[in-house]
């Protein structure tokens, strides 16, 4: 009784929903005998362009029996949202026009589940969101430019035979689209035979598993095209995941997430049609990265060609979208007519890449890299960037066909931190060389100089008619490199050296010298004399000043390599917080900060390499004086001063990455002299001043490791630099009432430094000065044009016992308040 009532609510809702759509007749309905529905004819009765819709609600059970419809130009559509269990198939239709088949319920079966014979032009259309179990889905035989499409997001599986079984189909399109689960527990899933569709696209993203053939297209001259990201599995040994024959193109595109278990056997065989070799394709794609073993290519007579393992047929390698794709192992058979990178890159993992012949090339349009011992058993055309990577300590590339340089491409070896000369990476080309290739040494730093000089990068044993050039600078450690070429009888070689055959010599680096240069400013911008924030027995010293400075210097370091050119600005505010007189004696106890900042050039004179460096900070401290006659301008002084001082630095070296590091740390001075007139008097007079300063100069700098992988240990801090000499200056009061004053002088002095300011890259020492003593020598003059304001000019040079030398300018203006 419950099966009748249930019956009776199918046929009510097939009747509405054919009365509301057209008018059609429903002839040949008989009662239903064991809850079967023989037929619903609709042919003859209905206009073109009416739909037939069959919407399948609150089923739980419809028996053993079958939906047939008959009618030309129809478009159908069945929509099931119920739970249906069945011993039979559910429809069979013979058309020629649409039908859509929407499955949102379940449904169970003891036989199949379609049956279709659809005809010319017609239109299969079927989506599974549901769950579909049953003895095999359904059989298709497909009319002349019939089409079929699947859509699944649900389950299909089947027990006995084959999922899909589609037939013909000349001329028409099949598409499969599964994010679902289909499965096939004794046969294939998806099996076209003989099929001469067209096109055949699969995409899947979900999991595709049988037994045996789980994807077979027995076609007649179709494009077959595949696209993973999912599973593609065949359980049963001996038999194939994928299988194609009688194809006009095959491609199988992989994507991140793939995984195929089972053999893949694509026919190959020579296209005397077309007169070329067959269009097999395997496309690495996507955005995420994945990897592929190379040993799986196998030729179709290969012994290993029926392993679950296998790939075979496959003609075309090629690279597209942005993922990084590794190529593990080796290749021994199954070469390619083809490899082109065209997107993204191709690592090369101790991987050995087939080709069919030596003249057959990879195309490397994007980027190849290598790790570890790599081999193209072929040749290379490289448009792109050839690199060697990082994950392994010896990175090494043999091809055994040619290569050809194409314009704008690139050879990047990345060194690594091996001990081994080999470190920076090799390429050996056992062909000829043709074209032209930027080449670029990376992270070569982190080793000694010793194991750098003339390692070697590049052999080509054929024919050279091609070049590699260098591209960037390649440093390391202190030292430029460059890119040298030597032939001998059995191959040409490129190397790098330092030398500078002109000096005999390495190359010394221009940055090498800024990071003494910058410690050094640190050191010495908020230095200051007496002179620097008063003169002796200036009426206004007992005020607040303030001391803006602008400096220029210039400098060549030993060997005279490099030419160091420095400005800077310094300004400092100060004042006395106590000050006291006991008889003609003065005392003075006061606060300062400052700000400061220098910029700094540095070139080699030999190769034109430079760089340049800004440091910038500030100080804060206190100061004291004793002056011995406040009246006059004789007499003796002593001045002290302590500092704390902060720097950020930066440093950019021509085509290298900008380095930053900070320095900070106590800078102290004491200061002692006596001043008496040579001749004159009070306000014009001629004067001698021996003094001394003893300097703690206590800033340091962080260590760093460059961007190259040279390590930087900055030197010269807690040096006590001592200065000793004489200074002669005059005095001459234009206008005592306006405070109008001229003051020109000079001096020498010797300096002494028990540190050199310079830096240690990866052990080599590199410093501004090869003597700890040099001789300063500065003339100058300053003007005082009110009581509150003067202006002084210098220039000065250093020299030390050796080559280098130092020359500087000065221009200082002071505010009195």
């Amino acid at each position: 009784m419950l099966l009748h009532h249930a019956f009776n609510k199918v046929f009510i809702a097939v009747i509405t929903a054919l009365w509301t759509t057209s008018t059609i007749a429903v002839t040949a309905y008989t009662p239903p005998e064991k809850n079967r529905i023989k037929s619903i004819n609709a042919a003859g009765s209905v206009n073109d362009n009416k739909r037939i819709d069959f919407v399948l609600d609150e089923i739980t059970n419809i028996g053993q029996d079958v939906i047939v419809v008959e009618k030309e130009d129809a478009d159908i559509s069945i929509k099931n949202n119920s739970t249906i269990y069945l011993t039979d198939v559910l429809f069979s239709a013979d058309y020629s026009g649409s039908l859509s088949l929407v499955n949102n319920g379940e449904v169970y079966s003891e036989g199949g589940l379609f049956l279709f014979t659809p005809q010319k032009n017609a239109t299969l259309h079927m989506e599974n969101k549901g769950t579909l179990v049953m003895n095999s889905l359904f059989s298709a035989s497909l009319g002349e430019a019939s089409s079929f499409s699947l859509i699944n997001r649900g389950k299909m599986l089947t027990t006995d035979n084959d999922l899909i079984l589609l037939h013909s189909a000349r001329d028409g399109d099949v598409n499969i689209n599964n994010s679902g689960t289909m499965h096939s527990d004794n046969y294939g899933v998806l099996h076209f035979y003989p099929i001469s569709a067209n096109k055949i696209n699969v995409s899947n993203t979900g999991e595709i598993s049988g037994a045996r053939k789980t994807l077979f297209f027995a076609t007649e001259n179709s494009d077959v095209n595949i696209i993973n990201s999912g599973l593609i599995s065949a359980t049963d040994a001996g038999y194939f995941a994928i299988g194609v024959n009688g194809q006009r193109s095959f491609t199988l595109t992989l994507e991140k997430g793939w995984q195929i278990d089972g053999a893949v056997n694509i026919d190959d065989a020579y296209d005397s049609k077309n007169n070329t070799v067959r269009n097999n394709r395997l496309v690495l794609s996507g955005n995420g990265d994945s990897s592929l073993s190379l040993s799986r290519f196998l030729n179709t007579d290969d012994i290993n060609a029926s392993n679950s393992s296998a790939i075979t047929g496959i003609n075309y390698l090629e690279k597209e979208g942005d993922a990084i794709w590794t190529l593990k192992d080796k290749q021994t058979s199954g070469g390619f007519e083809q490899v082109q990178i065209n997107q993204g890159a191709i690592v090369l993992d101790n991987a050995t890449l087939l080709m069919k012949d030596a003249t057959k090339a990879v195309v490397n349009n994007a980027r190849i890299i290598i790790n570890g011992d790599a081999v193209i058993e072929g040749s290379l055309k490289n448009a792109g960037t050839l690199s060697t990577g990082r994950e392994k300590e010896i990175n090494t590339l043999i091809i055994k066909g040619n290569y050809e340089g194409i314009s704008g491409s690139t050879l990047v070896f990345n060194a690594t931190q091996s001990s081994d000369p080999a470190a920076t990476g090799q390429m050996v080309i056992a062909g000829d060389l043709s074209g032209s290739t930027r080449v670029q040494v990376k992270r070569l730093g982190g080793r000694r100089a010793s194991a750098i000089e003339g390692s070697g990068l590049i052999a080509v044993v054929g024919k050279t008619d091609g070049e590699f050039r260098q591209g960037d600078r390649i440093v390391a450690g202190a030292y430029d490199y460059t890119l040298q070429s030597a032939k001998d009888q059995t191959a040409t070689y490129w190397s790098l050296t330092s030398a500078l055959p002109a000096l005999g010599s390495s190359a010394i680096r221009p940055e090498a010298g800024l990071y003494g240069t910058n410690l050094a400013a640190a050191n010495s911008l908020f230095a200051t004399r007496l002179q620097d924030r008063q003169a002796n027995g200036e009426e206004t010293a007992s005020g607040l000043w303030l001391r803006n400075t602008g400096g220029y210097s210039g400098q060549f370091t030993p060997g005279n390599q490099l030419d160091i050119r420095s400005n800077r600005y310094v300004a400092q505010l100060g004042g006395n917080i106590a000050q006291w007189n006991t008889d003609k004696e003065r005392y003075q106890l006061g606060i300062m900060a400052g700000y400061a900042r220098e910029k700094s050039h540095a070139q080699n004179r030999y190769n034109g390499n430079h760089a340049s460096s800004i440091i910038s900070g500030y100080s804060a401290g206190i100061y004291a004086t004793w002056l011995q006659n406040n009246d006059t301008r004789e007499g003796a002084y002593v001045d002290s001063w302590a500092q704390y001082n902060w720097f950020d630095n930066t440093l950019s070296g021509d085509t290298l990455e900008t380095e930053t590091w900070k320095s900070r740390g106590f800078t102290a001075a004491v200061e002692s002299g006596y001043s008496w007139q040579l001749v004159g008097s009070r306000n014009n007079g001629l004067y001698l001043q021996p003094k001394a300063q003893l300097t703690w100069m206590g800033v340091k700098a962080n260590s760093l490791t460059e961007a190259n992988g040279t390590v930087v240990e900055n030197k010269g801090s807690n040096n006590v630099q001592t200065r000793a000499g004489v200074r002669l200056y005059g005095h001459l009061t234009l206008d005592k009432n306006l405070h109008r004053t001229f003051q020109p002088f000079a001096e020498v002095n010797w300096l002494h430094n028990t540190r050199k300011f310079g830096a240690s890259l990866d052990g080599t020492r590199v410093d501004l000065t090869d003597s700890h003593n040099a001789v300063e020598m500065k003339t100058g003059v300053e003007g005082q044009f009110t009581q509150n304001f003067s202006l002084r000019g210098s220039v000065g040079v250093q020299a030390g016992n050796k080559s280098d030398r130092e020359t500087s300018a000065m221009l200082e203006v002071k505010l009195f308040f």
